[in-house]
């Protein structure tokens, strides 16, 4: 049930280097996508997908544990960032990740083209994952059906 599901894009362009996504810039960006739903697959557009595959990319932004523990509130199921990661990057605790993993919460890095929904952003999404076995991460392609 997580692989098609509906899925909402919370908007947070714009953001310098290295900058922690709050609560408030989700819950914003939410209110404006109409806001999530029990059961949303939530995908963060930063833009910086932009930036892949430069140095610029590893200081893309990221979230504070806070935007994490509220959007795990609203029920959401898995989330996605056009981004290098949840966590700032020279995180030793990975309290991002923790946040996630603790409830069950699946996590998508490195999203790209979610620019082509153009403002869309409520949709069915289609999460297809790569079979192999004992890797704690797999590529994915993910879809978005409009």
């Amino acid at each position: 049930d997580r692989m098609v599901s509906p899925a909402v894009v919370l908007d947070v362009p714009g953001l310098p280097a290295g900058h922690a996504i709050s609560q408030g810039q989700v819950m914003t960006a939410a209110e404006r996508a109409g806001g999530v739903q029990d059961g949303d697959v939530v995908f963060i557009r930063t833009g910086w997908d932009r930036a892949y595959g430069t140095p610029e990319y590893l200081g893309s932004p990221c979230l504070e544990v806070a935007a994490i523990d509220w959007l795990a509130s609203r029920g959401m199921k898995l989330i996605g960032i056009d981004a290098a990661g949840v966590e700032d990057l020279e995180s030793t605790e990975h309290e991002c990740h923790l946040a996630l993993f603790t409830r069950g919460l699946p996590l998508i890095e490195n999203l790209a083209r979610l620019d082509q929904l153009g403002e869309r952003q409520r949709f069915t999404t289609v999460i297809a994952p790569v079979a192999i076995r004992g890797v704690e991460a797999i590529p994915v392609r993910v879809l978005g059906l409009i």
